[in-house]
């Protein structure tokens, strides 16, 4: 019986930190999101936002690119999660 309390318990911490670590990249690219919508230089490759066309890496090559994609389809900002 104890085999079985174990494996479950191991279970349910594989789950745990499944979840966890999904809420903890939702959070990652909502900040990422956020943080490019700035107007900030570019965390990527140091440009300002105005100058977002002319990157080395192309545009939407950059990362900053990848970043502003992240906006939810509903077109609101994501909200960080508690």
């Amino acid at each position: 019986m104890s085999e079985l309390i174990s494996r479950e318990a191991i279970m349910n911490t594989i789950e745990n930190l499944t979840a966890s670590n999904q809420r903890l990249m939702n959070d990652n690219d909502q900040l990422r999101f956020i943080l490019a919508k700035t107007d900030l230089d570019c965390i990527y490759c140091g440009l300002p936002k105005k100058d977002m066309a002319k990157c080395a890496h192309g545009f939407p090559g950059c990362g900053r690119a990848d970043d502003l994609l992240m906006e939810d389809t509903d077109g609101r900002e994501p909200e960080p999660t508690v």
